[in-house]
């Protein structure tokens, strides 16, 4: 008898002990459910803002100058200035074109090619160089009669251009009228310019950028101030057709070919142009 109790209450615990446990064990997960995690404290908080490095990785980074080093207002001083040389252009380019016209275009195409030939021949007899000779263009098209009901073809007009570079400027009226009278049937296109344009251009340059010193010097001491040296230097593009002076396209007659034809180049202006920044102390 005293076995079976013993039996008895022995189970007796364990189920009470086993129950224990599983009441241990609910109370303990309902807990960790349903509690928030500990706030941080707010000096953690702080801290944690003011490190750098605590933005997001991808996120653009925004560096700003330094109190220390950043420049103050007024620094420099910024002026743009120009100079123009001036010179007598002494070389020229100039074209002459050959129109032919004839029943067929085998016939026009002949008497073009005839023309031409022959004014590349007195060129080449007045000392012009094969490579300073260049075809500018070539056209063969039909002519047409519009006087009837209906259009149709009344013959054909040869067209062709040759451009002579390089001359002398001094040459240039003569070998015109040689062209003339060789066959060309108009001239078109001359054109100046200047051997010494680069020697030119860096000496007003040179002057451009004195007028920029003289320019920033006057309004350094207007404010008080010191110049220093330049900071930047930028030359400012100029259109460089300041090179090249053209004139109208022209007619010429094989009438008017007794004189020379007089060539009058004039000046061309060679323009620079600078920006530049300078120190102030």
């Amino acid at each position: 008898m005293k076995a079976r109790l013993r039996q008895i209450f022995s189970v007796s615990v364990s189920v009470a002990a086993l129950s224990l446990l599983l009441a241990s064990c609910g109370s303990a997960a309902g807990t960790s459910g349903t509690s928030a995690a500990p706030e941080a404290p707010a000096a953690s908080r702080e801290t944690f803002a003011a490190v750098p490095g605590a933005a997001a990785a991808d996120q653009p980074a925004h560096v700003s100058p330094d109190a220390g080093n950043a420049a103050a207002p007024g620094d420099t001083v910024t002026v743009s200035a120009s100079a123009t040389a001036s010179l007598v252009p002494d070389r020229a380019q100039f074209s002459v074109g050959v129109t032919t016209e004839a029943k067929t275009a085998e016939k026009a195409q002949e008497d073009n090619t005839t023309d031409v030939n022959s004014i590349i021949d007195v060129l080449k007899g007045a000392g012009v160089e094969e490579k300073s000779i260049r075809t500018g263009s070539y056209n063969l098209s039909p002519r047409y009669d519009y006087s009837g009901d209906t259009q149709k073809i009344d013959g054909y007009t040869a067209y062709c251009i040759l451009t002579v570079d390089d001359r002398p400027v001094d040459s240039v009226g003569s070998l015109i009228t040689k062209c003339v009278s060789a066959g060309a049937t108009d001239v078109r296109d001359i054109r100046y310019y200047c051997s010494g344009y680069d020697a030119a251009y860096a000496g007003a340059l040179e002057q451009a950028l004195a007028s920029a010193h003289t320019k920033a010097q006057a309004l350094a001491e207007a404010a008080g101030r010191e110049l220093g040296g330049a900071v930047t230097i930028s030359e400012i593009p100029e259109d460089s057709s300041a090179r090249w002076n053209s004139s109208a396209a022209y007619s010429a007659k094989t009438e008017a070919a007794a004189a020379d034809l007089s060539v009058m180049p004039g000046e061309t202006d060679i323009t620079a142009q600078v920006s530049v920044s300078y120190a102030l102390k």
